[in-house]
């Protein structure tokens, strides 16, 4: 049996000017293993901002029997050694914060597409806009196009919404000149 010391952290982790902890801190002793350990090791991620290994314990239990009023009377002494942690129980510690949740195809493409967001969104360059290019149309069918586009713009900025997407020039000017009145 083991008694596993570690010192756990509440709230968001601060430390002072002199480089101790100013976030509150406890120390908490757990037999291992024990239903207790699995507790706190579930629960530990949901409770604590931290969790720090201090010290490891080795327990030993001396048998032995001792005189009580004329009687033979059958005695325990537990005996506590300092020992170097196990790797097993630094790992238990660490996987705490470790997320073992087994993402999806589609949450795997959904991380992927926010991570590009973010990467582009955080790009220092500003975004060039471009303007539309319509290829294999005569410049004055071009013209129309940017005619239809100046309309649009000017018909959002009266109506605060979007044009119905097929309305024609005509149908364009008939509806700015009534939102004009």
């Amino acid at each position: 049996m083991e008694i596993v010391n570690v010192k756990v952290y509440i709230g968001k982790l601060s430390k002072n000017e002199d480089g101790s902890w100013a976030t509150e801190n406890h120390p908490v002793k757990i037999r291992k293993p024990s239903k207790e350990w699995g507790l706190f090791l579930s629960n530990a991620k949901l409770m604590y901002s931290k969790v720090e290994l201090t010290e490891v314990l080795k327990e030993t239990v001396v048998h032995g029997t001792k005189k009580v009023k004329g009687q033979e009377v059958a005695t325990q002494k537990h005996k506590y050694e300092a020992v170097k942690s196990s790797n097993e129980i630094i790992e238990e510690i660490k996987a705490i914060y470790i997320s073992k949740v087994e993402l999806t195809e589609d949450q795997i493409r959904i991380a992927g597409l926010e991570a590009k967001l973010e990467a582009l969104s955080a790009a220092k360059e500003p975004v060039k806009e471009s303007k539309k290019v319509v290829a294999n149309i005569p410049e004055d069918l071009n013209d129309d196009i940017d005619e239809i586009e100046e309309l649009r713009i000017e018909y959002f900025g009266l109506a605060e919404k979007k044009p119905h997407h097929l309305w024609k020039e005509d149908k364009l000017k008939e509806e700015i000149e009534k939102l004009k009145k």
